[in-house]
Parts: C-alpha cells; structure tokens; sequence
C-alpha cells in the first residue's frame, strides 16, 4: 500500500480548521502549487482529504532502488512490495480494488490479472462525440486477449463520483467505450467492503474474464479475511 502511494498520484490528508481557511483563501487565488498538489473537492464544493499531486517516484526508480538495496534489512519485503504495484493509481480506493483483485489467492487476494491502472484509452470517432473528449483513462484495466474483450473497472467513490455532472460524464464515457466493445464495470466502495458484494463481483468478473473458480482452501480464506481487514483500514489513520 505505501508502494502504490509512493507511485501514486494522490495523498490522504485532512488539515486543521485553521489551515483549511487558508487553503480555501489560496484556492480561490488560483495558485499553483510545486509538485502538481491540488485538494480535491466534493460535488458540492466541500474539500475533502484527498489530494492529487506528482508520483513522488517513479514505478521504474523503485524497482531501480530494489536492486541497489541487496543486502539491507528489509529488501526482500520491498522487493515483494514492488512487484505487486500495477500501475500509477489516483486514490486509495483504486489501490484497495488492485490488491483485492489482482493478489494471489494464496496471498488473500481474487488472483484476477493481469491488471493494468489508469490505462490511456484513445477514443473513436463515436466514442469522442459521446464522451465529449478524445482519450479517457480506466482506473483498472484488464487488456483485452483471445478469451474476452477489454474490461474497465470504474471505482465510483462518493467524494468526486456523487452528483449530477460527474454521474453524467461518466454515464456518456461508459457509453462510449462501450460503443468500441470495451466493458464498462462501475464498481463502489461498499461493494469493496461488503464480503457477500465482493465475493458476487469476482463471480461476475471471472466469468467475463474466462477463469474457472474453485473453492479456496482453508488457509486462503484466512489470508484473504487479514489481507481484507489491512487494505481496508482507513488509510488516513494508517499514514498517522
């Protein structure tokens, strides 16, 4: 999880009273902030403790870092940690869905992929008109093959999702890919969080992907409720 932030493009956050005036005093001069940092608002124009701002390195510099660091304590726990980074995600709710789907199941997880995130999308002629834009970006993407077409994975979570203006130019994009045969899955926090959803969501996506599903064992099953009770913390509380 720290991997994911660290490659990520957002921050967990929530300033105090005090600092939060001034921020809003700041963001209503319209500066620019080194490293591309911005808080991210609620449709209603309430700030909220998510941040978007530059990878603080790259996918590349820390498996670079991997290799230099044989020898220390701890390299083959981050060794580990960087394989298992799919991709440059936008919030803790994308890299919750990653590890949920993408993990093994030895290790607790659906063992759906491969995945990639935020994945360049280039739209048709159709697909532009639709969803007002020439390129879009799936928050988890898994590649089209032989067995089944591209499928993107939309996390809907409530603080930049609710609302009618995002639920409508997410409503035109998913029709759009939709028209260049790429399924459209939107998938929300609760779903995350709720076994019994989760478990009908894999269902649902492994038969779409063509992967059979057999029982987990015993000891699959314990990694995947402490694997589910880590990735599912609040991830403001795990930063404190």
């Amino acid at each position: 999880m720290a991997a994911y932030e660290l490659c990520g493009t957002f921050a967990v956050y929530t300033p105090t009273k005090e600092m939060q005036r001034e921020l809003d005093h700041l963001r209503n001069q319209r500066l620019a902030w080194p490293g591309g940092w911005r808080q991210v608002y609620d449709h209603a124009g309430k700030p909220t403790s998510l941040w978007h701002r530059d990878p603080l390195v790259t996918l590349h510099e820390l498996r670079g870092f991997c290799e230099e660091s044989r020898g220390m304590h701890g390299h083959l726990q981050l060794c580990q940690a960087a394989r298992a980074v799919t991709g440059v995600t936008a919030s803790p709710l994308e890299v919750q869905a990653s590890m949920l789907l993408n993990l093994t199941r030895r290790r607790g997880g659906e063992g759906l992929g491969p995945i990639v995130n935020n994945h360049p999308i280039t739209l048709n002629r159709d697909a532009r008109i639709l969803a007002g834009q020439s390129t879009c970006y799936a928050d988890i993407l898994f590649p089209e093959n032989d067995i089944h077409p591209a499928i993107d994975i939309e996390l809907q979570g409530h603080m930049v999702h609710d609302g009618g203006r995002a639920g409508g130019i997410d409503s035109n994009r998913m029709l759009g890919l939709k028209r260049m045969g790429i399924e459209v899955i939107m998938v929300t926090a609760e779903q995350l969080y709720n076994p019994g959803r989760f478990h009908r969501l894999s269902a649902h996506l492994s038969s779409l992907l063509g992967k059979r599903r057999k029982a987990k064992s015993a000891g699959m099953e314990a990694a995947e409720r402490d694997l589910r009770c880590k990735v599912l913390s609040n991830w403001e509380q795990l930063a404190r």
